[in-house]
C-alpha cells in the first residue's frame, strides 16, 4: 500500500472516530469499553475526564482508571511493536 493511500484511509478513519466521541456512544452502549481500546480519541477524552476528576473533585460519568490505564498500555505496546516493523526510507534513497 503507498503511503498516500495510507494517509487518506486513516484521516477518514479518524474522521468517524471523531464523530463517534462527539456524540459519546461509548457511554451509552452496553459494550462501549470496546470503543476505549479501538478509539484512541475516545481514550484520549477519556483520560482528560480522569485528569479533570483529579484536579477538580468532580465526578464524570467515566470508564474505571483501571480500564483506562489499561488501554494506554496497550496503545504503547503496539506502538513499540509497530515501531520495531516500520522502515522509514527517504525519498532521496529510493531514486
Amino acid at each position: 500500500m503507498k503511503q498516500e493511500s495510507l494517509v487518506t484511509v486513516l484521516n477518514m478513519l479518524l474522521l468517524v472516530f471523531l464523530i463517534v466521541t462527539a456524540n459519546n456512544l461509548s457511554q451509552s452502549l452496553s459494550w462501549g469499553i470496546l470503543l476505549l481500546y479501538i478509539n484512541p480519541l475516545e481514550l484520549v477524552r477519556a483520560l482528560n475526564l480522569l485528569i479533570a476528576e483529579f484536579i477538580t473533585g468532580k465526578e464524570f460519568m467515566n470508564f474505571g482508571s483501571a480500564h483506562i490505564v489499561f488501554g494506554l498500555i496497550l496503545y504503547m505496546i503496539i506502538g513499540l511493536l509497530g515501531m520495531r516493523y516500520t522502515r522509514i526510507v527517504s525519498s532521496t534513497n529510493r531514486t
